[in-house]
């Protein structure tokens, strides 16, 4: 029996794999609104879910990882393969992280209007304590034997 071509796989393979981050995106939501702190995005959305919606929702979301993994083998689609690993990728992140605590600075934030001096220092303050913690974790995350609490790769 005929199968799939491999441009036929590559598109399932992609459509699968976005199938794959929105249910992410889902179980980012429930633990977002399950969280000991308050998340900047909780205002996307109104928490309206009950404990047991909330097991009703994580089971439908196994049972739908579980059916595309069964399309995975089903179709003989291989994952895609990985190419980098995790410290990098979260380490490029957390330079992202940098990016964005910096360009909340007094000095971007005068463009939507006037600061004290005052206020510019206490936001400098929180930031730079801010960028500390987030530096520390991409140091900690870096390869080597001299990185922070001795985690070498």
């Amino acid at each position: 029996m005929p199968g799939l071509n491999e441009n036929q796989k590559r598109r399932l393979r992609v459509s699968c794999s976005h199938l794959d981050e929105q249910l992410a995106r889902v179980e980012a939501l429930l633990a977002s609104s399950e969280a000991r702190y308050e998340s900047w995005n909780s205002s996307q959305s109104v928490d309206d879910l009950t404990p047991s919606d909330r097991r009703a929702v994580r089971e439908y979301v196994d049972r739908i990882h579980g059916r595309l993994a069964d399309l995975q083998r089903e179709f003989e689609i291989a994952p895609a393969n990985a190419e980098s690993p995790l410290s990098w990728t979260v380490r490029a992140i957390i330079l992202y992280c940098k990016d964005i605590i910096a360009d909340l600075g007094p000095h971007r934030l005068r463009g939507y209007g006037p600061l004290d001096e005052q206020t510019s220092h206490r936001l400098r303050t929180a930031l730079t304590d801010l960028d500390e913690i987030v530096t520390r974790l991409g140091s900690y995350l870096e390869p080597g034997e001299d990185s922070e609490a001795g985690r070498g790769s």
